[in-house]
C-alpha cells in the first residue's frame, strides 16, 4: 500500500501492484468491472462502459432501507449512483450539439491487465478512456494518496481534439444531495459540504463531504482545462469531521505551497501619506496599540509601478529595516490597476482590448455617471435585452449591475426585441447574441419617463458620445445592402455601407462592408466619419466604435481597436467654420433607440447578430484597452485597464510588475494585499471554443457574486488569474504571506494565504457590524478553508468602548485577527482598550484553516 505516490509509470505497476484477481464481474448497467480502486475511506468501482461507482466504507452514506444497521445508522459498503468516470471535450470545429459527452468506454492497457487482470481490486491502476465519437483516447492514472484518489494525465497523444478539457465524476452522486443537505462550495476542496446546524436542520450528522482539490495549474474543480501529462487533481470522500484534514494532508503530500505563518497576524494600516519621514509616527502608534504588523498604504507611485521615490529617496527597504528593527512585521498595500505610463504597444500586449460592454456602471455619489446604457445580449431566450445600467438609488451609489442579492429598485430601459431570434454566434461573455433578420427585426430602447431622463439629459449637454457594439454579418447577408446598426433619430446613425470591393476566398469572408459613423450637433452639423475600405465582413465578428468629441467637433470610427476614419472639420450649415465645441443635437420627443435596423420600419435592417451593446455621454476616443472603470482613481484620465491574464504577454507584464513591487530593494515584504483584484473576475469577459451549434461552452459560470465560495467563478476567465498569480509568486520571496481582495478557490498548487470579507461600514456601529460579521466571517473560513479577515477598522468610528468591545471581543473570540487603521486621522482616546484586546489574541491564539464547526446558524439573529 503505497500512501505518498503521485502516479506510476507502467514499468512501477509491474512491480508494486501484483495483487490478487477478483474476476470479472457484470454490472447492472451494461459493462463489466474493470478494477476496485480501494482508497481508505472508500472504494471506486470502474466499469468498461466508462463508468463508475463509489463504495462508502465509512458506514456514513444513507444507504438502501434493506441495508441500515441498528436504529436506522447506515451500514458500511453503501454504493453511490452510477456516473460516467469523465465527460470529454468534442471538437468543436465539428458543430455538435454539445461541447462535453461522456467518455465512451474505458479499459486496462495491457500491462494494467497483465499484471492485474480484470476486476482486480488496486491502490493504483492505468486506465485507457476513449472520447466519443471516435476522438481517441487518453491514458489516466489513478493512485492512492493519503485518503484521496489522485487523476493524473499520462498521456493525451491519441485525442485528436483541439480544446482538451476533461470533467471528472460527481462520483458523490447518490450519497449526497447538492440542493438539500450538501450545497456545492468552492473552497480549498471543491465540492459537496454536509453543513450541521443550517436552517430546517441542515445536514445529519453522519453525512460525509465530498469534492476535487486541485494539484495542478490547470486544473478548477473537477476540470482540468487544457490538459497536458502531468496535470492532476484530487478527489476525496469521507466524513464531514475528518474531510478538512483529508485535504490539508494531500496538499502536504503533494508539496503543494503551505499557507504562511504571517496570515494570521493583527494589523494597524497606515494612511497614504507614509514615508520614511512618518513612519517613526506609525511604528510608535502600532505598537503603542500592540498590533503586530504595520501595513503601509500609498508606497506605490502609479505610473510604473515603482516605489513613490519622493517618499522613500533611500529605498523603502531602508524603512522596512527600521519597523523591523521595532519588533514589527511590515506589510504592503498594492491595487491591481494597471501603470498609466503602459500606451501603444504595450497596452495592446498587456490589457484586455476593447470589444465587451462596461460590466458595472461608472460613476458613484460624487461623480457623475457616463454610461447611458449596456445591453450585453446574451440572455438566450425572450424578446428583452436587459440593460446592465440602473439609475442610482442604492445608497447614493449606482447599484452593481446584475449580482444576486442587491436591492436595483430602478433599473433603465431594457431592449424590447421584435421579430429577432437568438443566435449562437458571440465573443464575449457567456456567449450568444441577437439575431437579426434584416427585414422585420429590430431592437428599441425606448425613452420612457423613468428612462428619458438619463439619456436626454446625459446628451443634450454632453460633452461627448460613444457607441460600441460586436456586429457579426450573417454569411447570408446581401453584399449590395447597407445596413443600419443603430441609430437615435436627430442624434446619431450607425450604418455599414457595402465595399467597392470583394474578399477572396473563402466564401464566408466574401460580403465585406465600411463602417459609418455620422452625428448631428446642436449647430446644425453632421459630423461624419466614414471609412474608406472595407473592415467588417460577414462571418466574422468585428468591435465596432463610434466616438464624438464636444470640443473638438470631431467623430471617429474604430474597427477592432484599430481607428479606420475620422471626420473632416465640419462646416455649420450656416457656413461659418469656427464655431468652437457644438454639443449632440437631441430631439424634444425623446424618440427611442433603435438597434439592428433605422425605425420599425426596418427598411435598412442588419441582417446578423449583435452582442455587447454600449452608450457613453463622453469620447472615449483616447482610451488604449477596455476601460474597466471610468473614475475609480482620483483623476479621471487615470483609467483604470485590466490585464488580460488569459493571454501570455498579459501575465508577463502583470508577474514582472507586481513581483518588482514586492521584490522593491530587497525589502521581503512579510504581508500583501492585492486590493481591488476582483475587478479581474467580475467581467468574465470570454468563454472557452465552443461548437457553432452551441450558444455557449456549458463552462461558462457567470459573474462572481460578493460570495465567491460557490459555483459563481468564472472557469476560463478565472483560471488566467489564478495563474497570472502563481506566475508572480514563483518571481518573488515565498515567505510573503498574500491577502486578495477575492476567494481565490482550490487546494494548489498556490493559492493566496487569505481573504477579506468586504470592506466594513460603520452604517449601523460597530455592533451592528460584528452581529453581521462575527460568525460569517467563521462561516466561510469553514467551508472555503481560507482564513477570513475583517479588512481594517478605521479607530475613527469608535464612539464608545462598548461598542469597541463587542467587535474587537467578538473577533478574537473567534480566533481573527483584528485590523485598525489610521484612517481618519489618529485616534489615542481608546489605545487602552485596543491594546487590552490585541494582547489577548496573542494570548489565546488565532483559528486554523479545517477548525470551524457550525452548531447552530440562527438566521433570524446571523448568529453562528
Amino acid at each position: 500500500h503505497m500512501t505518498s505516490m503521485q502516479w506510476m509509470s507502467p514499468t512501477m505497476l509491474l512491480l508494486v501492484l501484483a495483487l490478487p484477481l477478483v474476476g470479472s464481474e457484470a454490472s447492472p448497467h451494461g459493462g463489466h468491472l474493470l478494477t476496485r480502486i480501494v482508497a481508505p475511506r472508500f472504494t471506486l468501482e470502474l466499469y468498461s462502459n466508462c463508468t463508475a461507482i463509489l463504495v462508502d466504507l465509512t458506514a456514513t452514506s444513507p444507504p438502501p432501507q434493506a441495508a441500515q444497521g441498528r436504529n436506522g445508522r447506515p451500514s458500511t459498503g453503501a454504493t453511490g449512483a452510477v456516473v460516467p468516470i469523465a465527460h470529454l471535450y468534442n471538437e468543436v470545429g465539428d458543430g455538435r450539439a454539445v461541447n462535453l459527452e461522456p467518455c465512451a468506454r474505458a479499459e486496462l492497457p495491457v500491462q494494467s491487465r497483465t499484471v492485474l487482470g480484470d476486476g482486480a481490486q488496486s491502490t493504483s491502476t492505468l486506465v485507457r478512456v476513449a472520447a466519443p465519437h471516435a476522438y481517441g483516447t487518453i491514458d489516466l492514472n489513478i493512485s492512492v494518496v493519503e485518503n484521496a484518489l489522485v487523476f493524473t494525465v499520462v498521456s493525451v497523444t491519441n485525442w485528436t481534439v483541439s480544446t482538451k478539457i476533461i470533467a471528472f465524476g460527481e462520483f458523490w452522486m447518490g450519497h449526497l444531495d447538492n440542493r438539500a443537505t450538501s450545497p456545492i462550495v468552492m473552497g480549498k476542496l471543491q465540492g459537496p459540504r454536509s453543513l450541521s446546524g443550517l436552517p430546517g436542520g441542515g445536514a445529519p450528522a453522519w453525512l460525509p463531504s465530498s469534492g476535487y482539490a486541485t494539484l495542478s495549474r490547470r486544473g478548477y474543480y473537477r476540470y482540468l482545462l487544457n490538459a497536458t501529462v502531468g496535470d492532476a487533481v484530487g478527489f476525496l470522500f469521507g466524513p464531514t469531521a475528518t474531510i478538512d484534514a483529508d485535504w490539508i494532508a494531500l496538499g502536504k503530500s503533494r508539496q503543494m505551497s503551505q499557507p504562511r505563518s504571517h496570515r494570521f497576524a493583527s494589523w494597524y494600516w497606515t494612511s497614504e501619506d507614509i514615508s520614511a519621514a512618518t513612519a517613526p509616527h506609525y511604528v510608535e502608534r502600532a505598537k503603542s496599540l500592540g498590533a503586530e504588523l504595520l501595513f503601509m498604504m500609498g508606497v506605490i507611485e502609479p505610473t510604473n509601478w515603482d516605489v513613490d521615490a519622493t517618499k522613500f529617496p533611500d529605498g523603502v527597504n531602508v524603512t522596512t529595516t527600521f519597523i523591523r528593527e521595532q519588533g514589527l512585521q511590515v506589510g504592503l498595500h498594492t491595487l491591481p490597476y494597471a501603470p498609466t505610463s503602459c500606451q501603444g504597444a504595450c497596452a495592446v500586449a498587456a490589457f484586455v482590448q476593447e470589444g465587451p460592454a462596461p460590466t458595472y456602471r461608472s460613476g458613484n455619489s460624487r461623480v457623475p455617471t457616463s454610461d447611458l446604457g449596456f445591453w450585453w445580449g446574451h440572455e438566450n431566450g425572450g424578446a428583452i435585452a436587459q440593460n446592465g445600467n440602473p439609475i442610482p438609488t442604492w445608497y447614493g451609489f449606482e447599484c452593481p449591475q446584475r449580482v444576486p442579492g442587491y436591492n436595483c429598485t430602478r433599473w433603465g430601459s431594457n431592449m424590447t426585441l421584435v421579430n429577432t431570434t437568438w443566435a449562437s454566434v458571440g465573443d464575449f461573455r457567456q456567449g450568444g447574441s441577437i439575431e437579426f433578420d434584416g427585414v422585420s427585426s429590430y431592437g428599441v430602447v425606448e425613452q420612457s419617463s423613468k428612462f428619458g431622463s438619463l439619456i436626454a439629459d446625459g446628451l443634450a449637454n454632453a460633452r461627448g458620445l460613444t457607441l460600441g457594439l460586436v456586429a457579426h454579418p450573417s454569411p447570408s447577408a446581401d453584399p449590395a445592402a447597407t445596413m443600419t446598426l443603430s441609430q437615435l433619430s436627430g442624434t446619431f446613425a450607425l450604418t455599414l455601407i457595402p465595399a467597392s470591393v470583394t474578399r477572396p476566398a473563402p466564401a464566408a469572408l466574401a460580403a465585406s462592408w465600411r463602417p459609418r459613423w455620422s452625428v448631428w450637433t446642436s449647430d446644425g452639423s453632421i459630423v461624419t466619419a466614414d471609412a474608406s475600405t472595407a473592415c467588417v465582413h460577414a462571418g466574422v465578428g468585428s468591435v465596432i466604435k463610434g466616438t464624438y468629441n464636444a470640443t473638438s467637433r470631431r467623430a471617429m470610427l474604430f474597427v477592432n481597436n484599430v481607428k479606420v476614419a475620422v471626420s473632416p472639420p465640419s462646416t455649420p450649415v450656416d457656413g461659418v467654420t469656427d464655431h468652437g465645441s457644438a454639443t449632440l443635437a437631441t430631439a424634444a420627443d425623446h424618440p427611442p433607440i433603435f438597434v439592428g435596423a433605422e425605425s420599425a420600419a426596418a427598411a435598412t435592417g442588419f441582417h446578423g447578430a449583435l452582442e455587447e451593446i454600449s452608450l457613453k455621454n463622453i469620447s472615449t476616443e483616447a482610451g488604449v484597452a477596455y476601460v474597466y472603470t471610468d473614475n475609480v482613481r482620483p483623476d479621471p484620465a487615470q483609467r483604470v485597464y485590466l490585464f488580460d491574464l488569459n493571454r501570455e504577454s498579459g501575465r508577463r507584464y502583470f508577474a514582472t510588475s507586481m513581483s518588482k513591487v514586492l521584490n522593491a530593494h530587497g525589502a521581503n515584504f512579510d504581508t500583501t494585499q492585492w486590493d481591488g483584484f476582483e475587478v479581474s473576475l467580475v467581467m468574465a469577459g470570454t468563454d472557452f471554443p465552443r461548437s457553432s451549434n452551441t450558444a455557449r461552452s456549458g463552462l461558462y459560470r457567470g459573474e462572481p457574486s460578493p460570495d465567491w465560495y460557490h459555483m459563481g467563478w468564472p472557469l476560463l476567465w478565472g483560471q488566467g488569474v489564478l495563474t497570472a498569480m502563481e506566475d508572480v509568486m514563483a518571481l518573488t520571496n515565498n515567505n510573503t504571506a498574500v491577502e486578495c481582495s477575492f476567494m481565490a478557490p482550490g487546494l494548489g498548487p498556490w493559492r493566496p494565504d487569505m481573504v477579506p470579507y468586504v470592506d466594513e461600514s460603520d452604517e449601523n456601529g460597530l455592533v451592528g457590524l460584528g452581529l453581521e460579521w462575527h460568525p460569517k466571517m467563521m462561516f466561510r473560513t469553514e467551508i472555503s478553508g481560507v482564513p477570513v479577515n475583517p479588512y481594517h477598522t478605521p479607530l475613527s468610528w469608535v464612539k464608545n468602548d462598548t461598542e469597541l468591545v463587542y467587535w474587537l471581543g467578538g473577533l478574537i473570540t473567534g480566533g481573527i485577527a483584528p485590523q485598525l487603521s489610521e484612517f481618519g486621522g489618529p485616534v489615542t482616546m481608546w489605545d487602552s482598550v485596543v491594546r487590552q484586546w490585541l494582547t489577548a489574541y496573542r494570548t489565546f491564539g488565532h483559528m486554523i484553516e479545517g477548525g470551524i464547526t457550525t452548531l447552530v446558524y440562527d438566521t433570524d439573529c446571523c448568529h453562528v
